[in-house]
């Protein structure tokens, strides 16, 4: 009787004992406190994480798209080098080696020296220009492309316009060839048109001998007026054909203070300082204005250092100061020119 008894009391106190014991860690977990700064770290973490995983985004956006424009080049054409600018550019220096030379004992090395940088190794020495018995100087005083033609993707065709500039220096006659005195030497000009063909291999090169051609190139029927204005009287034209050989001469020879003399407002126009000198003026337009003269000088000057002459011309306003006086009020402004 007593042993049935006994079953239900060790019962209860277990379950009690559990009951307790849930109820003391509920009790410590309610009073367990955080430490200072614990939710600030966790928002540190979270943020961390968000920062890695926007950058690891960022990478594998730029590595797509850096695949994208790699895929583009290889689709995009290729340059053909040579009609390229540079080509035109060495078909041109070429050109000026091939056409400059002076007759000299000498010439044939110093031919053979200044062509070698171009020529592709089966082009003989001179390129098919046999200079060597000249009794002229030549030199190239301008070059331009009329023309280029692509022949393969490593070949072209370069039509270069040259003008050259022929100084005969020497003479034959009975006593043989001699040379001529400077002052008895003659100067020329010629215009040759000249087929380059240029190849491409790491650098650019002359394949064969250049061709000469002739292009007839197309007269310009375009000019340039001065509108409605009127010319100006004899008279006028008499005082300023007068007044223009005194100017350019102080506008190329003398010092910036003596042309202010000559100018309505200082340093309206800047002197040449004998960079170039004055000859003459070769012809003369005026046309009446408000107050004063539009004038175009055609002037012919000399440049010091090669004697080579110059045609240029000149657009200047010209009034009659309180002196009475002429005097230069603008110089080269254009914008009165028409084109039709």
């Amino acid at each position: 009787m007593n042993r049935a008894k006994k079953v239900p009391t060790d019962v209860s106190n277990a379950v009690r004992q559990d009951y307790e014991l849930a109820k003391e860690r509920k009790n410590m977990k309610k009073a367990r406190v955080k430490p200072k700064g614990y939710w600030l770290r966790k928002l540190g973490v979270a943020l961390f994480w968000l920062a890695f995983l926007f950058v690891l985004l960022i990478i594998g956006n730029s590595f797509f798209k850096t695949d994208e424009v790699a895929s583009e080049d290889k689709q995009a054409p290729s340059i053909v080098k040579v009609t390229s600018i540079e080509a035109t550019e060495f078909a041109k220096r070429f050109t000026r080696a091939y056409f400059t030379f002076t007759p000299a004992d000498d010439l044939a090395t110093t031919r053979e020296k200044a062509l070698q940088p171009f020529l592709a190794s089966n082009v003989e020495a001179f390129a098919g220009l046999d200079v060597l018995s000249s009794l002229y100087q030549s030199s190239v005083v301008a070059t331009e492309i009329l023309d280029v033609k692509q022949l393969s993707e490593r070949t072209s065709h370069i039509t270069v316009k040259a003008t050259q500039q022929l100084t005969a220096v020497k003479k034959a006659d009975e006593q043989g060839i001699t040379d001529i005195p400077k002052e008895e030497q003659t100067t020329e000009f010629a215009v040759q048109y000249l087929v380059v063909p240029v190849g491409y291999d790491e650098q650019f090169f002359v394949y064969g001998n250049p061709m000469f051609t002739y292009i007839e190139e197309p007269d310009i029927s375009s000019s340039v007026t001065v509108g409605n204005l009127k010319e100006a009287p004899i008279e006028v034209m008499q005082d300023i054909q007068a007044f223009l050989p005194t100017f350019f001469k102080a506008y190329t020879t003398d010092e910036q203070e003596q042309l202010n003399y000559l100018l309505e407002t200082d340093n309206l126009a800047i002197s040449l300082q004998e960079s170039m000198i004055f000859e003459e003026v070769r012809s003369t337009k005026a046309y009446m204005l408000k107050d004063g003269w539009l004038v175009f000088a055609t002037v012919k000057l000399l440049d010091p250092k090669t004697n080579i002459p110059v045609e240029t011309t000149y657009q200047l306003e010209i009034k009659q100061a309180a002196t009475n006086q002429l005097v230069v009020s603008g110089f080269n402004d254009y914008e009165s020119l028409e084109v039709n």
